[in-house]
C-alpha cells in the first residue's frame, strides 16, 4: 500500500496553487512507478481528485 506520508518524505519541492498542490520529487524508477500506483489508487476511490504526472526533460525530476 501506498501511503501519502512516504511521499512527503521523499518530496524535495512542495508548492500551494490556486487548486491544489504541486509536489516534486527527484527522479528515480522506483518513485515513478510508486507515483503511478498511488495515482491509479486514488482514482479508484477517489474520482473527484485530479493528478497530473510529468517528467521534466533534464530527467531529475517528476
Amino acid at each position: 500500500m501506498h501511503h501519502p506520508r512516504k511521499f512527503a518524505k521523499a518530496n524535495s519541492r512542495k508548492k500551494e496553487l490556486n487548486n491544489g498542490y504541486a509536489y516534486k520529487f527527484s527522479l528515480a524508477v522506483s518513485m515513478v512507478n510508486e507515483l503511478t500506483e498511488f495515482v491509479k489508487m486514488e482514482r479508484a476511490c477517489c474520482g473527484f481528485f485530479r493528478f497530473d504526472l510529468s517528467i521534466s526533460g533534464d530527467k531529475k525530476e517528476v
